[in-house]
């Protein structure tokens, strides 16, 4: 190691020229093979110091005594304050209920649970949904109605319970002159609604005009002896329900994907999944790779060489393609659609004269015909040898036979008869 050091020679370049050599007396070089070592001996050390403080009971935390400390502990485990929060809000007519309220308000400060802690059972997680929806503007409230029995749970000023905006907003120049601005309906009407119960009569203009909008409205309505309610407007049973609410809400949420997509049993999932993809526009077309920012040789379709290849062109306008649907048209002894494009040939059996149960069998034909092509066209572009057009339909015929006989329930279908007489060998 001393050799090491003594080896080494140092240089400063002054003005561009170097100075005479002169040797390091401490450090480690940059690079150096002991500067790990190094670091590991200092945590060891510092490891070796801090386990010797702790058996020698050297640290000493913050003393907690009951006049530093604001928090007092209750003496009761955290689960039997969650199940206390959740019986507050079942029963509100108990008296110990009540008490609360009284001190601390009608929700009991136990609407901001963000200080509750992060495990607040249910309660947490229902509250939160709500929070994210009305930042949304997609509350539960919009579809709810207050219904006023009594007026002592319907806030006067706030609450919506007398027209389609609370009272605040419909008659402000009366809301600035009350003073009464935190109390129920039952409070407010038991105080008396008359000008000298505000701060100041109205001085006319638009303050008199409130006051005598809001005077006729208040004097129509009538109190009743029942509990104030919420209404739900979304259906006419008049009560609350988790799929009317879930429903309203993913009609306003949720991303329409245009036509529903309806799956078939009979092939396998891979065709499937490759009719709604062409459905949608979404295979890798060189259109679509053009457009995604991929270099190609050529955007051409590599059938036909003369058009761009799109999705509607690889299975509905190729030329050298196309004839395939008249093959299938003859072969079931259908029309073909009288516009040819992608739509119309997936929906090509609910369009057609055919009986239900040969629909059935004709719409995994068109699910194979979908398949073959597309294997056809990325083996023009991907095997060495070039595939025939010739087996294109015979492929068709075949692989739809074989799904059909081994995914279709009881099936007896035979060779022949799927070949000569598609009504026989539909019921087979």
């Amino acid at each position: 190691m001393t050799s090491l050091y003594r080896a080494f020679r140092a240089s400063v370049l002054v003005n561009g020229s170097p100075t005479d050599e002169f040797i390091v007396q401490r450090g480690l070089r940059q690079g150096d093979p002991l500067s790990p070592f190094l670091f590991i001996l200092a945590m060891e050390g510092l490891h070796i110091a801090f386990k010797r403080a702790r058996e020698l009971n050297a640290f000493t935390g913050l003393k907690i005594n009951l006049l530093k400390c604001k928090l007092i502990g209750v003496g009761v485990s955290f689960t039997q304050v969650e199940q206390l929060a959740e019986r507050f809000f079942h029963n509100p007519n108990a008296l110990w209920v009540s008490v609360i309220r009284a001190l601390h308000g009608h929700s009991g400060r136990l609407r901001d649970l963000s200080a509750v802690g992060a495990h607040f059972g249910p309660w947490k997680g229902i509250i939160s949904a709500f929070r994210h929806l009305k930042d949304r503007g997609d509350g539960l409230k919009i579809f709810c109605q207050i219904r006023v029995g009594n007026g002592q749970l319907t806030d006067f000023w706030r609450d919506t319970w007398l027209g389609s905006t609370p009272l605040f907003t419909q008659f402000p120049r009366i809301f600035a002159l009350d003073d009464s601005h935190a109390t129920s309906v039952a409070d407010r009407l038991r105080i008396g609604w008359v000008a000298s119960s505000l701060r100041r009569e109205p001085r006319g203009g638009v303050e008199t005009e409130q006051w005598e909008a809001i005077s006729a409205l208040i004097q129509a309505f009538v109190i009743s002896p029942q509990q104030d309610r919420l209404r739900r407007t979304l259906d006419s049973l008049d009560e609350f329900s988790v799929s009317s609410a879930r429903y309203f809400l993913d009609g306003r949420s949720l991303f329409s994907g245009g036509s529903s997509t309806c799956w078939n049993n009979f092939v396998p999932i891979k065709l499937n999944i490759l009719l709604w993809r062409v459905a949608l526009a979404r295979i890798p077309t060189r259109d679509n790779l053009v457009s995604r920012a991929i270099v190609l040789d050529s955007n051409l379709c590599p059938v036909c060489s003369s058009c761009l290849e799109t999705t509607e062109h690889v299975f509905a306008d190729c030329v050298e393609l196309r004839g395939i649907w008249s093959s299938i048209s003859r072969w079931w002894n259908i029309p073909t659609p009288s516009s040819v494009s992608v739509v119309s040939l997936i929906n090509w059996a609910d369009h057609s004269k055919l009986s239900v149960m040969q629909r059935k069998c004709f719409d995994p034909v068109i699910c194979t015909a979908f398949w073959v092509l597309w294997n056809f066209r990325n083996s023009f572009i991907f095997d060495s040898v070039k595939p025939r057009k010739s087996n294109i339909f015979d492929d068709i015929v075949s692989r739809s036979f074989f799904w059909l006989c081994n995914r279709r329930k009881n099936c007896k279908m035979l060779w022949g008869v799927w070949l000569q007489n598609l009504a026989i060998a539909c019921n087979m």
